[in-house]
């Protein structure tokens, strides 16, 4: 079985033969090293075929895709996509930070019911990039304003990151998209903030300390009886697994 070596490169960072990268360059081949992300596998990189409407709904539909895999076999796939792409992304979602009065932070999330799951479910607010031009920045403040109503007249808000292109859910879709996150600040954090959701949308805002997050979370969902969006409980995981491996 082949055994290629990764390196993910950091700002200023030197490659396998040398030469700076200027930025972050994501996975790149690199030889044997003190560290590295390790891939045992290759193959001939995969090519699609063909592309055949199986359905087309009012905002989705599935296509049967032909593919040669990377052993050389011609295969069929069932791919679904999405009918608003006016752009070059799906879809933006928006990780909220709330600075409160003790400095420290809120994680923002609504609770929306999810009839494809038939529970409410507690995700990060998001949108459709449905309007061409939009950016996604824009698309991302947008929103958050309407989901939630952050900031409201008193506050501001500071993009503080905005991640590459994502891909959420490869084994049945072509949905991509990006994730930004913000953090907001209120002059006076008793305003209740006016949500102005789609029709047809009914989202409740959640609050849930940043320093405490992975436990509330358990504990809320728990005693709501609502699913966890995979993407809020890997972002928590991720806050705690340095506890987990201690």
């Amino acid at each position: 079985m082949k055994r290629v070596l990764l390196r993910i490169a950091s700002r200023g960072s030197r490659g396998s033969r040398g030469g700076s990268r200027r930025r972050y360059s994501g996975v790149g081949v690199g030889g044997e090293c003190g560290s590295g992300a390790v891939v045992v596998g290759g193959g001939e990189v995969p090519k699609t075929l063909d592309e055949k409407e199986v359905h087309k709904g009012e905002h989705l539909q599935m296509k049967e895709l032909t593919y040669v895999d990377p052993a050389g076999t011609t295969r069929k796939y069932e791919s679904v996509e999405r009918l608003s792409r006016r752009g070059e992304f799906d879809v933006v979602y928006i990780i909220p930070l709330l600075k409160r009065k003790d400095k420290d932070f809120d994680v923002v999330l609504i609770s929306q019911y999810r009839p494809a799951v038939g529970k409410y479910c507690l995700e990060f607010p998001a949108g459709l990039m449905d309007k061409k031009g939009e950016s996604v920045k824009n698309t991302g403040l947008r929103e958050l304003k309407e989901e939630t109503g952050y900031p409201t007249k008193s506050g501001k808000v500071t993009v503080l990151y905005e991640s590459e292109q994502l891909v959420f859910t490869p084994g049945m879709s072509n949905e991509n998209g990006k994730n930004i996150i913000v953090s907001i600040e209120e002059k006076e954090s008793d305003v209740k903030p006016e949500q102005r959701c789609d029709e047809g949308e009914f989202c409740e805002v959640v609050r849930i300390p940043l320093n405490t997050f992975d436990r509330t979370l358990n504990e809320t969902v728990g005693r709501k009886g609502w699913i966890v969006d995979a993407k809020v409980y890997n972002f928590g995981v991720g806050l705690n697994i340095r506890n987990l491996l201690s």
